[in-house]
């Protein structure tokens, strides 16, 4: 897939799984640690279905999905076409 179209699709897949409540969860937790990055990324796994880890203390972290747990895809790929607009 072409850079453009898939940035294009991913950007959308995004923002439907954030509007499933998954950005709720991770503000909670944010606020839960007092906006502390690195406790947010420690704890991330709390959450389920994702796992943050520290690369460098308060600098670089990266956030692995061990699976897709999105409402698009458990549902079998149907989405609202809204979502495109």
């Amino acid at each position: 897939m072409e850079p453009d179209s898939r940035s294009y699709l991913l950007k959308h897949c995004a923002r439907c799984c954030a509007d499933t409540g998954v950005l709720q969860s991770y503000l909670k937790l944010y606020q839960t640690v007092n906006g502390d990055c690195n406790e947010f990324y420690s704890r991330l796994s709390e959450i389920g279905n994702v796992r943050g880890e520290i690369v460098i203390p308060d600098k670089e972290y990266f956030i692995y999905f061990p699976e897709c747990a999105c409402d698009i895809h458990t549902a079998g790929g149907y989405f609202s076409i809204h979502y495109l607009t």
